[in-house]
């Protein structure tokens, strides 16, 4: 009835604009597995997030690629608190990374691997999702994948104001480049 416009998650009969999701997800394995990571997690996020499901796919499948096996742990809310919950999850699963739904995930789980005295990223690398103001201000600072956010949403105002104006044709919707943001959360496994 009213045009409309989503971010971050394709839904049927809807324009949408999404980040290059697949482009993400392999480089931040990639990385892992060029660091001698083989075993990693994904702490999942909510379970009905359409996100959600498509990186726990595509962490699979890249995973999958590079020789690597895969854990999921969760789904987990996505919440500091949620993240500290399921440290002692990721360590039972007997993995060297994790990868969380989003950085307040990774940071909850920073915070709490110092708590019970592990060492991240030399007993457990880390990286989150989003690029979050305060990822770089963590201990150690948080290797993420940083969506541009801001680009989406400008993105979203073209789009819309293309349906408001029958004569524009078209809008133009480049994919949205993702970035692996490295920081120092992030190391070759103990052996």
């Amino acid at each position: 009835q009213k045009p409309m416009v989503a971010i971050n998650r394709q839904v049927e009969d809807v324009e949408c604009i999404v980040p290059d999701i697949e482009r993400e997800i392999y480089q931040a394995v990639k990385h892992l597995a060029s660091l001698g990571h083989q075993k990693i997690a994904y702490l999942s996020g909510p379970p009905r997030s359409w996100i959600n499901g498509v990186r726990s796919e595509e962490i699979h499948k890249a995973a999958k690629a590079l020789g690597m096996a895969v854990t999921v742990v969760g789904p987990i809310e996505p919440t500091l608190a949620g993240g500290g919950a399921a440290l002692d999850q990721v360590l039972s699963a007997g993995v060297t990374a994790v990868l969380t739904y989003n950085d307040l995930m990774a940071i909850g789980l920073l915070r709490q691997a110092s708590v019970q005295h592990i060492r991240v990223p030399e007993q457990l690398s880390v990286v989150g999702f989003d690029n979050i103001f305060v990822s770089e201000f963590t201990t150690p600072p948080l290797t993420t994948i940083r969506t541009p956010l801001s680009e989406a949403g400008e993105q979203a105002v073209q789009t819309l104001l293309t349906m408001f104006d029958e004569s524009a044709g078209e809008a133009s919707r480049p994919v949205l480049a993702t970035e692996l943001v490295l920081r120092e959360s992030t190391s070759k496994p103990q052996s």
